[in-house]
């Protein structure tokens, strides 16, 4: 644990405690709607019963503070404090359970708030022993405050904190009854908060339905953190406090991210990253945790059974899941789930994630609640990703730092000394971050590896492949065609090789669907040959002509010259010439040998341009590097010269192609070999010349020749 000490954040968990000066200097947040509730308060005169406000927000959000805030306010304006009296519930007010208690609680805050009321709880007592019956004391109390208020010429407004706890407790007749007061009586105003929707606010039986305006606090924006954390600073002047504000915006952002804004989880985290020795965040995560627990806690317990159910069951999946994944993990009904899982949205706990199907998906709200719930409670392997998923979203807010804080971490392995458990974690961390160059996680996870190793066997068996590792792994099995066991290795590397993955649901596994997907993963990122590849899987399938006519043009336009070629060849199935042509002499341009074939292909077969195509082949045979030594002959190179070479004996040219095959050029591919009936029939027409040489041919080709040469006497008529 980091030795240095860092700055105490006060009044965490009771703002209530803290001075007025400094709760009012340090309110630097919500200023927007302090201002527009405060507008209200002074604008009205109570003169006829006024609205009332009820603050909404999860636990933390800062609620407790802008009821202090407003009380405070009430308090320093000389217009409004002469005839209006705030008066601030405890935020845990356990012992009002009925109505007529919420009146006792009132006197006693005038008789501790207002001189002119003292004594006053001396005649509430009275009151309460003249009165065995509840409703009628309630009645006699709520008149005796009216009383005593119009007589001293005073309104009240109570601010009233956690109303969830105190008004659930009300039964319904004392619910309809304080309705009535509160619709009725001029003297009174409330503004309570509540850390979740209060049932009496949004059920249309309930006599409080649509009685209060509620103001919901969402969480902090990245503006509003700055400032927040700004003035902090600034109130905590001192050596202890290193982090430079301006230099650390995307720690600070990261740290609005990890709590989705919730202001007193920004706060206890702010004194991580006021530390700025490199780990501080990592080192002392543990100690954090511990300090948000009962906020997470409370969080939990408040949570009805079922409801605890759905939440561990998304908590501890990390990464959104639907409904059905949901009752798999619980075993309970899809309709019950999705019943509980409309008040988790609705109370913030859980984020929605709408999709375009009726599949949506479900995650924690906060982050840093899903984190400190998988370290607490998660398993072994949750709870380091979830260490992980920190580091790295510190790093890839402040990215610029990365490299060097890896090549820092690699020194400190080499001076040895180092804590194996930290060496794991950390190394893990810094090596799954986005930004990390693929040669130093490498570097990064192997020394480590060596380190542990050392020290630690058991430990360095936990220890991440790199990415190159698993590159490796994985195209050695593509290579054997084992593609199962290649997926599982490529969905472990940190920067995902979208492009094999996609080959190897295509090839190995004929999941198109799934290689559609991920060759489109691959080409968000810019992967090359991606759309290439995915258009060759459309064409090849013979379905989505438009996807792939504009997936090839794409891969020409970043200068693939093999999907200019693609592209023709899908022309061409379509009989579309004339782009088939302009295809393959853009494949030309972009150097593909295999156009050169096509487009002699087409002025033979297709546009019947019979000298453009003998002089265009003899041309290419004539070229010195042509079957060089890593020549290919595929299938369709074959066929295709094939075809030139008994077109060429249909324009009679015989004796520049026997100088051909017996080249050093052919003789290297040999090209006789290769091409054997053609090259005895060739023979068999220069039979004159060399009179024995056709005889040589065995007696099986003797009917594949007679072939050819009928073949040969079709061409030449069909060119006269």
């Amino acid at each position: 644990m980091n030795s240095k000490k860092t700055p105490s954040i006060p009044y965490l968990y009771n703002p209530q405690n803290q001075s007025k000066e400094a709760l009012i200097k340090g309110f630097v947040v919500r200023q927007k709607t302090f201002e527009r509730i405060y507008k209200e308060i002074k604008a009205a005169k109570m003169i006829h019963p006024e609205q009332h406000f009820l603050i909404e927000g999860k636990r933390g959000m800062g609620k407790t503070t802008m009821l202090l805030r407003l009380s405070y306010e009430i308090e320093r304006d000389k217009s409004l404090n002469k005839w209006l009296i705030p008066l601030v519930f405890n935020e845990e007010e356990y012992g009002i359970r009925k109505l007529f208690k919420l009146w006792e609680r009132v006197f006693e805050l005038l008789e501790e708030n207002s001189k002119s009321f003292q004594g006053i709880k001396t005649k509430i007592r009275l009151l309460s022993a003249a009165h065995k019956a509840d409703e009628d004391y309630e009645k006699a109390a709520f008149e005796l405050l009216s009383e005593e208020l119009t007589k001293r010429k005073k309104k009240i407004i109570l601010f009233i904190d956690n109303a969830t706890d105190m008004f659930s407790k009300f039964s319904e007749k004392d619910a309809h009854r304080f309705r009535k007061v509160l619709q009725t009586s001029a003297d009174l105003r409330i503004i309570a908060a509540s850390a979740t929707p209060v049932r009496p606010f949004y059920d249309y039986r309930h006599p409080f339905y649509e009685f209060f305006k509620i103001e919901h606090l969402e969480g902090l924006d990245s503006k509003s953190t700055f400032e927040l954390l700004s003035k902090i600073n600034n109130v905590q002047k001192g050596e202890d406090i290193p982090l430079k504000l301006n230099r650390h915006r995307g720690r600070i952002e990261t740290l609005r991210r990890l709590t989705g804004g919730v202001i007193r989880t920004i706060l206890l985290l702010y004194e991580l990253f006021t530390d700025d020795e490199q780990g501080a965040a990592f080192q002392d995560l543990e100690t954090i945790l511990d300090r948000v627990t009962p906020l997470y806690k409370h969080r939990m317990d408040d949570l009805p059974a079922n409801q605890q159910e759905i939440v561990e069951a998304i908590a501890l999946s990390w990464d959104a899941i639907s409904v059905r994944e949901i009752t798999q993990l619980t075993r309970m009904e899809s309709k019950a789930i999705s019943a509980q899982l409309s008040t988790l949205v609705k109370n913030d706990i859980i984020h929605k994630i709408r999709t375009n199907t009726k599949n949506n998906l479900y995650q924690i709200s906060e982050r840093f609640f899903n984190i400190w719930y998988l370290m607490r409670n998660g398993r072994s392997s949750d709870r380091n990703r979830v260490i992980w998923l920190v580091r790295f979203l510190e790093e890839w807010c402040d990215e610029i730092e990365i490299t060097e804080r890896a090549k820092q971490h690699l020194h400190s392995l080499e001076k040895g000394n180092y804590d194996p458990q930290a060496a794991l974690h950390l190394s893990e961390a810094l090596a799954f971050t986005k930004h990390l160059p693929q040669d130093i996680q490498h570097e990064l996870l192997e020394s480590t590896r060596v380190y542990l190793e050392k020290h630690t066997k058991d430990l360095s068996e936990k220890l991440s492949a790199s990415d190159l590792s698993l590159h490796q792994k994985a195209t050695s099995l593509l290579e054997n065609k084992e593609y199962t066991d290649a997926i599982i290795i490529l969905q472990k590397m940190r920067k995902s090789d979208y492009l094999n993955l996609a080959y190897a649901y295509e090839t190995g596994l004929n999941d198109y669907q799934q290689a559609e997907k991920y060759y489109l993963k691959a080409i968000k990122e810019n992967v090359q040959d991606a759309d290439y590849l995915l258009a060759s899987m459309y064409h090849k399938q013979a379905r989505g002509f438009r996807k792939a006519e504009s997936l090839y043009n794409r891969a020409i336009g970043n200068g693939s010259g093999k999907a200019a070629f693609a592209l023709g060849t899908l022309y061409l199935g379509k009989k579309k010439f004339d782009q088939a042509r302009e295809s393959f002499e853009n494949a030309v341009i972009l150097d593909v040998f295999d156009a050169r074939l096509m487009l002699v292909f087409m002025d033979i077969s297709v546009f019947k341009k019979y000298y453009e195509a003998e002089a265009a082949f003899i041309q290419l045979l004539n070229e010195p590097h042509i079957f060089d030594s890593d020549f290919e002959f595929t299938p369709e190179r074959i066929r295709l010269f094939g075809m030139g070479f008994i077109f060429l004996l249909s324009r009679s040219n015989r004796d520049f192609l026997y100088q051909f095959f017996n080249s050093e050029k052919a003789e290297v591919q040999q090209l006789k070999d290769r091409f054997k009936p053609i090259y005895y029939t060739l023979l068999y027409l220069l039979k004159e010349q060399y009179p024995t040489e056709y005889l040589r041919m065995g007696s099986e080709l003797k009917e594949t020749v007679e072939e050819i040469v009928e073949l040969i006497e079709k061409f030449s008529s069909i060119q006269t």
